[in-house]
C-alpha cells in the first residue's frame, strides 16, 4: 500500500511540475516581458535594448519602419533628458506565432528646461495603443504599434 501512495504522491509531483512549467512558460507571459523590457529600456534611453524588442519587418499605421522608428527614438533620446513611460491595462490575445496586446499608454518627458511633460496622452487621458508582436525563430518581437496619432504628439 505504501508504494502505491508513493508512486501517486510522485504522479502528483510530476504533473505539478508539468503544469508550472507549461504556465511558466506561456506565450503571455513571454510577451509581457518583452513590453516590459521595452519599457525599461526607452526609460534608460538605451537605443540597442529597446530595438531589440522590435522585428526588422515592423510598419505601423503612421508609415514608421524599423529604420524609421530607431532613428525617432534616437532623436527622443537626444532632445529628452528623461522618458518615463506608463503602460496599464495590458491584455494579451495570442494567435499561433503572432498575438495582440491592447493597453493603455502615457509617455512623459523631462525636457532641458527640466519641466515634465507628456509626448503621449495626458493627465487622466493615456493613448489606447494596439501593439503586434510576432513569434520569430528566438522571442517574441513587436511588428507594429497603432494607436498613437503622430499629429497630436507635442514635439
Amino acid at each position: 500500500m505504501q508504494a502505491r501512495s508513493r508512486h501517486a504522491v510522485v504522479i502528483g509531483f510530476i504533473a505539478v511540475v508539468a503544469l508550472a512549467w507549461f504556465f511558466w512558460d506561456s506565450p503571455e507571459r513571454a510577451i509581457r516581458a518583452v513590453l516590459r523590457a521595452g519599457e525599461t529600456a526607452v526609460e534608460a534611453r538605451d537605443l540597442t535594448a529597446a530595438m531589440s524588442q522590435v522585428s526588422r519587418h515592423y510598419l505601423d499605421e503612421n508609415g514608421l519602419n524599423y529604420l524609421a522608428l530607431r532613428r525617432a527614438l534616437g532623436w527622443a533620446f537626444n532632445r529628452f533628458q528623461g522618458l518615463d513611460v506608463r503602460m496599464y491595462d495590458v491584455s494579451i490575445d495570442v494567435s499561433g506565432d503572432q498575438a495582440i496586446a491592447k493597453a493603455m499608454l502615457q509617455v512623459i518627458v523631462t525636457a532641458d528646461c527640466s519641466e515634465n511633460r507628456y509626448l503621449l496622452g495626458a493627465a487622466g487621458l493615456p493613448e489606447r495603443v494596439t501593439i503586434k508582436l510576432v513569434k520569430e525563430p528566438l522571442a517574441w518581437k513587436v511588428v507594429s504599434v497603432n494607436g498613437i496619432e503622430a499629429s497630436r504628439l507635442d514635439l
